[in-house]
C-alpha cells in the first residue's frame, strides 16, 4: 500500500510539473509595449530592413522611443538633412506595425519605406 501512495505522490508531482512547464513556455502571453524599456523598443526596431537600409545612409541616426500614441521608435539623422527621419510602428504585441520615411517636413513616405530608405531622401 505505501508503495503505490509513493508512486502515486510521484505520478501525480510529474504531471503538474509537465503541466506548469508546458503552460509557461507554450501558453505565455507576449510581452507588451507598455512592460519593455525603450533599449527593447530600439532593438526591435533595428532589425527592421526599414532601419538597415535606413542606416546604409544615415549610420549615426539617433534612436528615440515615442509613446505618446501609437508605440513608435524614431531614427533621426545626426547633421544630416533637416528633418529626416525614419519612424517605425510597434504594436502591443511588441511586433513592427508599420513605417514611414519622412526625408523633409511634411514630406512622407509610406509606401515602400525600406526602398526608399535604401535609396535615400534626395538633397
Amino acid at each position: 500500500m505505501r508503495r503505490v501512495v509513493v508512486v502515486a505522490a510521484v505520478v501525480l508531482a510529474g504531471a503538474i510539473l509537465f503541466t506548469g512547464m508546458t503552460l509557461t513556455n507554450k501558453d505565455r502571453a507576449p510581452q507588451s509595449t507598455a512592460a519593455m524599456a525603450d533599449a527593447q523598443l530600439i532593438a526591435l526596431a533595428t532589425n527592421t530592413p526599414e532601419a538597415q537600409a535606413f542606416f546604409t545612409h544615415y549610420p549615426n541616426a539617433a534612436p528615440s522611443v515615442d509613446r505618446s500614441g501609437r508605440v513608435a521608435v524614431d531614427f533621426r539623422a545626426n547633421g544630416g538633412t533637416p528633418g529626416v527621419r525614419l519612424r517605425v510602428f510597434i504594436n502591443d504585441d511588441a511586433k513592427v506595425d508599420g513605417s514611414f520615411l519622412e526625408c523633409s517636413v511634411g514630406q512622407l513616405i509610406q509606401e515602400h519605406v525600406a526602398e526608399a530608405a535604401r535609396k535615400g531622401c534626395p538633397g
